[in-house]
């Protein structure tokens, strides 16, 4: 009989029954290039099925096969060796269950502590103390207050206005810019918020092994370059706060007295972070604000750390405009900043950014002459360039041969006159 018969006659795949006869457990004869099966391949087939659900493993029942094949045992002599061997996996599995139990336990009270810790979550929102930093992004005028729902001196629900007519909208937290808030309410009304909590796990298990590595020593890196205690006191903002990879990183460091401003387009990336960071037992003055860069209601140099991970590259794919140039008038003179940016050795015809005409914003050159015109002096600055694979659905911002690398920096501005 031949494969593809075999195959459904004992409802098992191809592929298995390969599998198989490469670990020698099948032995099919070959006639013309074609392998035909006999009652020896089904009653070998039935007795791997039956050690599998004994418990062993393919490995030990290629040892079992080649001692019956070999041994030639009389009936008493594999009474004998078929005692020995299903007592010693009888204890091997009765210590397995006892570790599996131990471990059961473990993770019981890892569940019982997490439910605690939601039981306890803490609810983040905009702190009243953080108001003064505040302004409307047109007229620069301060905020007022209106119809705001307050709990442990924060805003949770409500809205903040202008004498302008400009008005912001803060939901479940989170500070919405007019026209973002709009937008979040047709997605609401038309039931198309999604907050998924595997989208890091559906991240990691989708895009290039070695791209997840290099964004790991581009926190790292920024990290360690860090001085908690020079943040004391100042005001943090970050571009593009995305999932929340750099903040969620920098947490535990920010210091008590600071101010986080988060800033992103995407209302669900930052109520993901927000949920995320709730469950932690720490409580950190973050102001979440759903808004495009050059919106954000705070006033004009307030920014004593910019914090750029990626937010200037993805602003670069759609703006033909430099974007750090662009939202420079919130940061004081002597500002820090730590970035990193995607740039490109080479472009390929048919990709994205060839296309683009601001494709020079992606290049090492242009990236050292723009912070050059925005007087900043560089402290420290690594290239990670790992060979990355691009893929479709998170990374499609270049095609196979292109060379990309990440860019770290670390500068603090000087101006021209000091």
């Amino acid at each position: 009989m031949k494969i593809g018969k075999f195959s459904k006659k004992n409802n098992i795949s191809v592929d298995s029954i390969r599998h198989y006869m490469d670990m020698g457990l099948i032995i099919a004869e070959k006639v013309g290039g074609k392998y035909y099966f006999e009652d020896t391949c089904h009653q070998d087939l039935k007795d791997i099925l039956y050690f599998k659900k004994l418990g062993f493993t393919l490995h030990e029942i290629q040892t079992i096969f080649r001692y019956k094949r070999l041994g030639i045992l009389s009936p008493f002599q594999q009474f004998e060796y078929y005692t020995t061997l299903f007592d010693n996996k009888y204890k091997e599995i009765e210590n397995k269950i006892k570790k599996y139990e131990e471990t059961k336990q473990y993770l019981q009270t890892e569940i019982e502590m997490n439910q605690s810790r939601r039981e306890k979550r803490l609810k983040l929102g905009i702190p009243l103390s953080a108001l003064s930093l505040m302004a409307c992004h047109q007229c620069r005028s301060k905020l007022n207050v209106k119809n705001a729902e307050i709990e442990n001196n924060q805003l949770l629900n409500g809205s903040l206005k202008c004498f302008c007519g400009n008005q912001y909208f803060i939901e479940e937290g989170i500070l919405c810019t007019e026209d973002q808030y709009d937008k979040l309410k047709i997605r609401k009304e038309n039931d198309q918020i999604s907050i998924t909590k595997d989208i890091i796990s559906d991240y990691i298990h989708t895009v290039d092994g070695n791209l997840i590595d290099q964004m790991y020593k581009c926190l790292d890196w920024m990290y360690k370059k860090i001085d908690p205690n020079d943040m004391v006191d100042k005001n943090i903002l970050e571009l593009g706060t995305g999932i929340g990879l750099l903040l969620r990183h920098v947490y535990e460091i920010i210091p008590d007295e600071s101010f986080y401003i988060a800033v992103d387009h995407q209302y669900e990336c930052l109520q993901y972070v927000k949920n995320t960071l709730e469950t932690s037992d720490q409580t950190k003055n973050i102001l979440f604000i759903c808004s495009d860069f050059l919106n954000i209601p705070i006033k004009n140099k307030s920014i004593d750390y910019l914090f750029d991970l990626g937010g200037t590259t993805n602003y670069n794919f759609e703006h033909d405009t430099f974007l750090l140039k662009e939202t420079d008038h919130y940061l004081k003179e002597n500002c820090n900043i730590y970035g990193t940016y995607m740039l490109f050795k080479n472009f390929i015809e048919n990709s994205i950014v060839h296309q683009l005409k601001q494709r020079h914003l992606f290049t090492f050159s242009e990236m050292e002459k723009q912070m050059k015109i925005l007087q900043y002096k560089t402290i420290d600055d690594t290239i990670f360039d790992d060979e990355i694979k691009p893929e479709d659905k998170y990374e499609s911002y270049f095609v196979e041969g292109e060379k990309v690398f990440s860019y770290c920096y670390a500068g603090k501005k000087v101006p021209f006159n000091l």
